[in-house]
């Protein structure tokens, strides 16, 4: 006598498909928030590897860390009008620099960690950054059709940037290596003697990232600032933290070497914002002028007020003093 198969009744079906769909809307946002964080020390890593190869660049290089360009160089932001460096593929240096204006990217100071360094391009580019993409040789001259082969360089090392549209392949910016445009004499890049507590590197400056561009439309609105009788720092809704990583945090590489994950960018020697130049003033800044700038002001030995009127065009960010941070980038897309 065969025996009759047993299976689910329609109403255990049901309940199982409940329990199911409970359990996944329990563990998912979980699973999100993994992948966020996870996603977030993989960026902290490369940016730690960045850290590493820097300091094995001064070392051969008297202490200097890499400044992309020739003698007289200065930071040409690459936009629509100007499409960076010469020639990202030349064959010597001065093919790839030289001409008119000398100019040169923050991107290819960087990618001389790959040309002279033991990086590769994966490691300039954050996992959350959702417009980055691995620097390729064979995409870049598909992207501009070259097919000649004589006309191609071989090897990454070869090339002396992210190709021709550098921001979308460099993730990270990088503390002002270029002289100050407004005084050439005056230079405050960073090196291996200068305070462990600088911030050396970090994710991709709000105010040079088009996923900001709305967000951050009015450069006075995300500017954290002293309250009047408090003294404390606001930013509530994290206006000025990078993108890339929902606003939460951004990784700062400092020069000591070490990575953190800072709440707020408000995080230079003198608590100061790192994605905005700070001119000094000769005088302790009042609370009026405090609550215009963007930053829990210094001590009265060096206080400073942010400048309010940043503008993130080629040339216009510099630091202001020896322990001034401003890290900078090039764009992540074709327009200023």
């Amino acid at each position: 006598m065969l025996m009759k198969r047993k299976g689910f009744t329609l109403v255990e079906l049901l309940v199982v498909i409940a329990i199911i769909a409970l359990l996944m809307g329990i563990l998912l946002p979980s699973l999100a928030r993994v992948k966020v964080i996870a996603n977030r020390m993989k960026c902290g890593s490369h940016l730690a590897d960045v850290g590493k190869s820097m300091m094995m660049y001064a070392e051969e290089n008297r202490q200097s860390y890499p400044v992309g360009g020739i003698r007289g160089s200065t930071w040409t932001q690459f936009n629509t009008t100007t499409p960076g460096i010469l020639q990202w593929d030349a064959s010597t240096r001065e093919l790839a620099f030289a001409n008119s204006g000398k100019n040169a990217t923050i991107s290819s100071c960087l990618f001389l960690l790959i040309k002279y360094g033991n990086m590769v391009p994966k490691q300039f580019t954050c996992p959350d950054d959702a417009d980055a993409k691995e620097f390729s040789l064979t995409d870049e001259y598909k992207s501009m059709g070259v097919t000649d082969t004589t006309k191609m360089i071989k090897e990454i090392s070869d090339a002396w940037d992210f190709g021709g549209n550098p921001g979308t392949s460099c993730s990270y910016s990088y503390h002002m290596p270029f002289p100050n445009t407004d005084d050439v004499t005056k230079s405050y890049c960073l090196d291996q003697t200068s305070s462990p507590g600088s911030p050396l590197c970090a994710d991709r400056n709000p105010y040079l990232d088009k996923n900001a561009k709305d967000y951050l439309s009015d450069p006075r609105i995300p500017n954290p600032y002293i309250g009047t009788t408090d003294g404390e720092y606001h930013d509530d809704k994290f206006k000025g933290n990078c993108a890339s990583h929902g606003r939460k945090a951004q990784n700062v590489l400092f020069n000591d070497g070490h990575v953190a994950a800072e709440l707020y960018p408000n995080c230079g020697i003198n608590n100061d914002n790192i994605w905005k130049f700070w001119p000094l003033y000769s005088k302790t800044p009042t609370n009026t002028e405090m609550e215009v700038g963007a930053g829990v002001a210094p001590p009265p030995a060096s206080a400073g007020k942010e400048n309010t009127q940043y503008t993130p065009s080629a040339g216009s960010a510099s630091p202001r003093s020896k322990d001034d941070a401003c890290l900078v980038n090039e764009r992540n897309d074709n327009k200023e």
